[in-house]
C-alpha cells in the first residue's frame, strides 16, 4: 500500500517502534503486543491509488537497507558486550528481544528523515 504521505508513514512506524521498545523493557516478551498498533496504520493514514513510481521504491529500499545496517550493528555490539560480561545472566535474553522492535525504530525513523518534504 502506498501511502499519501510517506514521512507520516514513516513516522506512524517509529512511534510504534519506541512504544513497543518501552513496553518490551517494562514487561518483557509480553511487550510485542505493542506491534498491535501497526494494525492501525491503514487506516489512520490516507492512501493514494497512484501507481508507484521508481522513486518510491528507492525510498523504502533506501530506508530498509539503512535500518538493515543499524540492526546488524546493534546485533554485533550486543554481542560483544555479551563477551566482556556487560550483561548480567538474564538481561542476555532481554538485550536479543529488544533487536525488533530496535529495527521498526530505526526503519520508521530513517524512513522519515529520507522521506519528509525538502523546504
Amino acid at each position: 500500500m502506498r501511502y499519501k504521505y510517506p514521512h507520516e508513514a514513516f513516522l506512524f512506524e517509529a512511534i510504534v517502534g519506541f512504544v513497543t521498545l518501552i513496553l518490551v523493557l517494562a514487561f518483557g516478551k509480553v511487550g510485542y503486543v505493542g506491534f498491535v498498533f501497526l494494525i492501525l496504520r491503514p487506516i489512520a493514514l490516507e492512501a493514494t491509488d497512484t501507481p508507484t513510481d521508481q522513486m518510491t521504491y528507492r525510498l523504502y529500499y533506501d530506508a530498509m537497507r539503512i535500518a538493515v545496517y543499524f540492526a546488524a550493528a546493534s546485533i554485533l555490539l550486543t554481542i560483544a558486550a555479551f563477551q566482556f560480561a556487560v550483561f548480567r545472566s538474564h538481561d542476555k535474553t532481554l538485550a536479543l528481544t529488544l533487536i525488533l522492535p530496535w529495527y521498526v525504530l530505526a526503519h520508521g525513523f530513517i524512513g522519515y528523515v529520507l522521506s519528509r518534504p525538502k523546504r
